[in-house]
């Protein structure tokens, strides 16, 4: 049976060298799987991906400036860490900033078109010895409440809501902004809850996930902003005026890949 690849790439300048690998793969008599919606647009975690890498023996992870900045790549590159799948990491751009959780593997440099046959053939006796998986553990900040004792699944929802959140664009983004509006008492809080305690979603922001009651009041913000900042690594000198914490959180954040909730907002 032959080994099952699953190649993880951004779209925006990962997709040439993707589909290149996949056809050479092939070739060699390997099953080598990609998402196809990332090629035809609108790219969104799916139950497919999940499945792939689940089913896979070797995830390929393609480095690039896209995939550094992708929610989806990044959940593809844990989930697969997480269910103990070999992952090699492969360099489409030499420069691109390499993921903490990933900088204790060896890499395949494919960022110079002029050497791809050598690495090519570097990689596939790489897939076929194999090697030991070595797991990744790393303490991911997680602030958020247990679901209720009555909680009832509401799996189309929460895939909607996920796909949502896990969506990759042409654009450069720092920050993803996504709302829940309704009427109280129809399960928002619930809903952003559960979201939170969502495998696919703790894999894609491995920097922490943090659920703020806020109100509409919204007492003790500065303490709120303190609890995320000090997580995150800050030193909590720097949230003694709402101003400051203001103008350093932002700061911080840029250079994170963590989920932040906001409960309960009355006022934009």
């Amino acid at each position: 049976m032959p080994q099952k690849i699953f190649i993880s790439y951004a779209r925006k300048d990962g997709r040439d060298l993707a589909l290149r690998l996949k056809t050479d793969l092939e070739k060699h008599g390997f099953d080598a799987w990609l998402d196809t919606s990332e090629i035809e647009g609108g790219a969104s975690w799916s139950k497919e991906i999940e499945i792939n890498i689940d089913s896979c023996d070797v995830l390929l992870a393609l480095i690039s400036t896209g995939s550094y900045d992708s929610e989806i790549c990044r959940g593809e590159h844990l989930r697969a860490l997480r269910k103990r799948r070999r992952v090699i990491p492969i360099l489409v751009q030499a420069n691109a900033d390499r993921p903490i959780y990933l900088e204790h593997l060896n890499y395949c440099d494919m960022s110079h078109s002029a050497h791809y046959n050598d690495n090519l053939n570097k990689l596939i006796q790489d897939i076929q010895t194999g090697g030991a998986v070595q797991p990744y553990e790393r303490y991911t900040p997680f602030h958020v409440p247990n679901k209720p004792p009555n909680y009832i699944e509401r799996p189309e929802e929460l895939q909607q809501l996920i796909q949502s959140i896990m969506r990759d664009s042409d654009q450069n983004r720092s920050t993803v902004l996504t709302a829940l509006r309704g009427m109280g008492g129809i399960g928002k809080s619930v809903l952003s809850i559960a979201i939170c305690h969502d495998e696919v979603i703790r894999d894609a922001f491995p920097d922490g996930i943090f659920w703020l009651q806020i109100g509409r009041e919204t007492p003790n913000v500065l303490e709120k902003m303190k609890l995320v900042g000090t997580e995150l690594g800050d030193s909590p000198e720097h949230y003694a005026t709402l101003d400051l914490a203001q103008a350093k959180l932002s700061t911080l954040l840029r250079s994170k890949a963590c989920l932040i909730v906001l409960d309960d907002v009355w006022d934009l």
